[in-house]
């Protein structure tokens, strides 16, 4: 559905440093009915080797795209709301079932990883990098390793 940065920049600006900025999105979960799935032509696509390639899946996977391009439209908003404001150096973001992070003190920048975490993984990390101690109480384990590139497995 349609979003506003706006919020999120009164917050920024308004708040203390450092901070964490945690930011959800329904995009892409089915009915996938936002975006624009005529952006992409049906038969060019590559489908994945998990669907049937039929014209109307061709149709149905075209609407997945639009959300998956309305998604990185969401995050290129907020990163670029993050620049303006002056708050992007401290931006440690995650994002849908993928895990996008910048941290350039820490995460060397274009680096990828295959590392599985879940969200429940999240708050253990914060927990460490900010140096506290585990907590038995959670059910997620730290990742941070994998985050500053000194493995490159979590779970």
């Amino acid at each position: 559905a349609a979003y506003s940065v706006d919020g999120i920049r009164k917050w920024v600006q308004e708040g203390q440093d450092p901070f964490l900025l945690y930011v959800c999105s329904i995009n892409p979960h089915a009915p996938w009915t936002w975006g624009n799935p005529d952006e992409f032509d049906p038969d060019k696509l590559i489908m994945p080797e998990n669907c049937v390639d039929s014209p109307e899946m061709r149709k149905i996977f075209c609407k997945y795209l639009a959300e998956v391009r309305a998604l990185d439209n969401e995050v290129g908003s907020v990163y670029q709301m993050l620049e303006e404001t002056g708050k992007l150096d401290i931006w440690y973001p995650g994002v849908h079932s993928a895990l996008f992070a910048r941290y350039p003190k820490k995460i060397k920048a274009g680096t990828t990883s295959n590392a599985i975490v879940q969200y429940e993984d999240l708050l253990p990390t914060f927990l460490d990098i900010a140096g506290g101690d585990p907590r038995p109480e959670l059910d997620g384990i730290s990742f941070k390793n994998c985050l500053y590139g000194e493995s490159d497995k979590s779970r």
